[in-house]
């Protein structure tokens, strides 16, 4: 996607390390999303690290993780109200976080639409799609929930969504998140057989350094969360609203220079 293109775009920066979102600013016509989508471990130290460099970021939304029990107490701490407080928008993951959160800010996220994706299944990813995400939308706002905003992946490669009745949907691409758990492999490495695999587990963010990738089927798995690689015909519906994923290897291996495509 070119330069120009990518100016419309939001830039997905979740889930990547603390370096290359500073890195990012020097591309500040660009609005960014930080935080996370499956990470309560990730977006924990996210809020330390803003909090010992007062460095917050302008121009930019956050993005909630589903919280664990455990994590509740991040709403308690005041760097957990200073960061979303600067936030433009509030991406919200889970339905209990619509409670405890400003409303006038929030927007769904892509976790929230459960509708089925995978490119396995060729004749199901190639046809026509009439989202049901609309349904879940109209009876949060029947319940009192100002929902304005929401996120999607792309569903198939016709995926309709003319039915959101005045909702802005924004379209993850290209990476589609097909898979989602609370286990990490990366945090169980260098741990006793009886410490791995355990659900939300403390970790040294280990997944910043690896991913693993089926070159064949081009999925692979980063931190929590499993995805595939859309290419552009996935788009032919869709021509506004989308947040662009950058590369996930960031730098290229001769010089260190920061990679966007």
């Amino acid at each position: 996607m070119e330069y120009e293109l990518l100016k419309n775009c939001l830039i997905n920066l979740c889930d990547r390390p603390f370096g290359q979102i500073t890195e990012f600013r020097h591309h500040n016509d660009m609005k960014i999303l930080i935080g996370s989508y499956t990470c309560t471990n990730y977006f924990r130290k996210l809020l330390v690290f803003f909090e010992e460099k007062n460095n917050v970021p302008e121009n930019f939304d956050i993005v909630l993780p589903t919280f664990n029990e455990e994590s509740l107490m991040l709403y308690e701490l005041s760097c957990f109200h200073k960061l979303i407080s600067k936030a433009d928008k509030i991406v919200v993951n889970d339905f209990g976080a619509l409670m405890r959160t400003d409303l006038s800010k929030i927007r769904l996220g892509r976790l929230i639409n459960k509708e089925y994706r995978d490119k396995r299944y060729s004749e199901y990813d190639s046809s026509e799609y009439f989202t049901k995400f609309d349904v879940l939308v109209q009876d949060l706002k029947s319940m009192g929930f100002d929902i304005s905003e929401a996120e999607t992946d792309i569903i198939t490669k016709q995926f309709i969504t003319s039915s959101m009745n005045g909702t802005k949907l924004y379209y993850h691409f290209p990476y589609r998140q097909i898979s989602s758990c609370h286990i990490c492999e990366f945090a169980s490495v260098g741990k006793k057989i009886e410490d791995k695999f355990q659900p939300d587990d403390v970790c040294s963010m280990q997944c910043h350094q690896f991913m693993i990738y089926t070159e064949k089927e081009k999925y692979f798995k980063y931190g929590r969360s499993v995805y595939d690689i859309l290419s552009d015909d996935y788009l032919q519906n869709i021509n506004e609203n989308i947040i662009f994923t950058p590369r996930w290897n960031w730098y290229d291996e001769n010089n260190g220079s920061f990679v966007i495509f």
